[in-house]
């Protein structure tokens, strides 16, 4: 179980009466290559995607490795090697989620899409890379797939609080499922007070303006 902080959430309301987006352009390009190059097949197009979206959001697939090789070795011989090993079974678990609507039961398997994969990663990062795997999993399911980074961490953190007593599916990463399980809640809390309900992408600009206004507060 998670509670919001009513008062806290009232503190925002300005929010959805401003207009967004400021990063729409260059989202909807990233969108737009998911589109119509979605599948991972073909490592060329895997890799390119990878390192578009990971470069794009501070979350490089590279960053923190052993500098064994050069970056482009790593691209073009380890994540390369990764698409060839799961890219298939990658595209099928993302195609059964492509028709989703936006519920619990559909956040609940995105955890679980995000764990495997993020297991996948591990194995040529030795990395959680949680943040990296949300995004680029957003990017191919952008309708149920929430974004996880410190910034959105944080957002929501002064939003939700964790009860005693919630439980993490065995199948999940923790620290994700426990984010997601907070914005599911939050998602509810929004749409009773304000009558508005938010994509993902809508999610993440509201918690990272919760997490800016409350670093600017800190400051004065």
């Amino acid at each position: 179980m998670y509670k919001v902080k009513e008062e806290m959430l009232k503190k925002y309301e300005g929010f959805f009466q401003r207009p967004h987006g400021e990063w729409d352009f260059g989202n909807k390009i990233l969108y737009r290559m998911c589109e119509e190059h979605p599948a991972h097949t073909d490592v060329n197009v895997a890799v390119g995607k990878i390192w578009l979206i990971g470069r794009s959001y501070a979350a490089a697939i590279e960053r923190g490795r052993k500098r064994e090789h050069s970056e482009e070795d790593f691209y073009f011989t380890s994540v390369a090697k990764l698409f060839e090993k799961y890219g298939e079974e990658l595209d099928g678990r993302i195609a059964a989620l492509q028709s989703a609507a936006l519920n619990d039961e559909a956040a609940r398997e995105t955890v679980r899409l995000h764990k495997w994969w993020q297991d996948c990663i591990r194995e040529i990062t030795e990395d959680e890379k949680r943040s990296l795997v949300s995004k680029y999993l957003h990017f191919h399911l952008r309708d149920i797939v929430y974004i996880y980074d410190s910034r959105a961490a944080a957002g929501i953190g002064a939003l939700v609080t964790r009860q005693r007593g919630t439980e993490t599916p065995h199948d999940a990463d923790a620290v994700y499922a426990d984010f997601v399980g907070r914005v599911r809640t939050l998602a509810k809390a929004i749409e009773t007070a304000f009558g508005v309900t938010l994509t993902p992408r809508e999610m993440d600009e509201f918690l990272l303006y919760v997490e800016e206004e409350n670093r600017k507060a800190k400051q004065k």
